[in-house]
């Protein structure tokens, strides 16, 4: 559906040329906006297609306004400011502004503030939902938000692309322990998973943190570098432990307990293709972890040394250590565990191997 008010669409233009050139804005914008808000034929449809408008203008001087992105911003700020003004005078009816909400989200991202970004995706996610009635609305804010990169039909997609390249990257090597789970495996049992929904939320959002704090490595070899990339990891692996819970009768035991359910699934998966158990750790192996001192347990796991070699524990057992001690460790103390010993990718790994073996086990 189209704006059926020429006048209104010309001032939307105009209005994002005066912010870009930094020149007065048209003062009948209020009066011309209010007004078309306030016709009874106008109703949320129609209130999409003003902000379409005005996203046709803003992708217009995009390029422009990558130099220029707290225009860019401003843009989305200001005209949210007159919507409330709007909503507020009349209380009984609500403007739809899930576009308003992505693009000002995407600028934000490229600005650089991913916290703000996320945070206004999932506002465009909640006034999509709102609108749709619908909790799981397939429309380019929940694409965003559940790295939906199988779909370009998104303004975003370039952020997309380069936050689901992060998460392939692990899960080759996640498939050099044998493993067979991919990418479009990996967003069918979880990111697209309604049931888990906050956990991917949680887990897009570390992922794309760390896409970012990973794009200048020379930035990347100090503490505060390093805690920040913990950070990162504690927030996947407590998102494994909830990913877990969901699936285990024991909805209230630790990480001890939900690991342990996860290599009790994992074995009797495996006993039921008539194979081997692939997993040999017991319960009592990440005891003895936890009455280790940190360092020393991490430094034995990386060299295989910490456990006696008759135990012959694989490299997926040593990966579920390694994110068992770690999700300890972060949880009780300030201070870069990542890039400690060994580099950042090999604690990383760990952990997303441990996700990904949830997934592909339980879900």
């Amino acid at each position: 559906m189209a704006i059926d008010d020429q006048d209104l669409m010309t001032s939307l233009n105009k209005y994002v040329e005066a912010i870009i050139n930094e020149t007065a804005i048209p003062g009948e914008l209020d009066h011309k906006l209010h007004k078309y808000f306030s016709r009874t034929d106008v109703g949320p449809g129609e209130h999409g297609e003003v902000f379409n408008v005005l996203a046709a203008a803003w992708c217009h001087h995009f390029e422009l306004m990558r130099m220029q992105m707290t225009n860019a911003e401003s843009i989305w700020e200001d005209i949210c400011e007159r919507i409330w003004e709007w909503e507020n005078n009349n209380p009984d009816r609500k403007i739809h502004k899930g576009t308003v909400y992505y693009f000002w989200g995407l600028t934000a991202i490229e600005r650089g503030d991913l916290d703000r970004g996320f945070m206004l995706m999932h506002k465009a996610l909640d006034e999509d939902r709102r609108e749709s009635k619908d909790s799981f609305p397939q429309q380019p804010a929940l694409k965003f938000v559940t790295l939906d990169s199988e779909n370009n039909k998104q303004f975003a997609y370039t952020w997309v692309q380069k936050i689901a390249k992060t998460v392939k990257k692990y899960l080759e090597f996640y498939q050099h322990t044998g493993r067979r789970l991919d990418f479009t495996q990996f967003t069918a049992r979880f990111l697209k998973k309604q049931e888990i929904v906050e956990g991917v939320f949680v887990f897009t959002h570390a992922v794309a943190r760390l896409t970012a704090l990973s794009e200048v490595e020379w930035l990347t070899d100090t503490d505060f570098a390093r805690q920040l990339m913990t950070e990162v990891m504690f927030r996947i692996l407590q998102g494994i432990e909830s990913t877990i819970k969901l699936q285990n009768p024991d909805k209230k035991g630790t990480l001890h307990s939900q690991l342990v359910y996860l290599v009790k699934m994992v074995n009797q998966k495996s006993n039921r293709a008539g194979k081997k158990p692939d997993l040999k750790i017991e319960k009592e192996d990440l005891f003895c972890l936890n009455r280790c001192c940190f360092r020393r347990a991490i430094s034995g796991l990386l060299r295989d040394t910490f456990f006696s070699p008759e135990k012959n524990f694989g490299l997926l057992d040593r990966d579920i250590c390694i994110s068992y001690i770690c999700r300890n460790q972060s949880a009780h103390q300030i201070g870069p565990l990542v890039g400690e010993i060994g580099e950042p990718v090999t604690l990383l790994s760990a952990v997303f191997n441990t996700l990904f073996l949830t997934i592909e086990t339980l879900y």
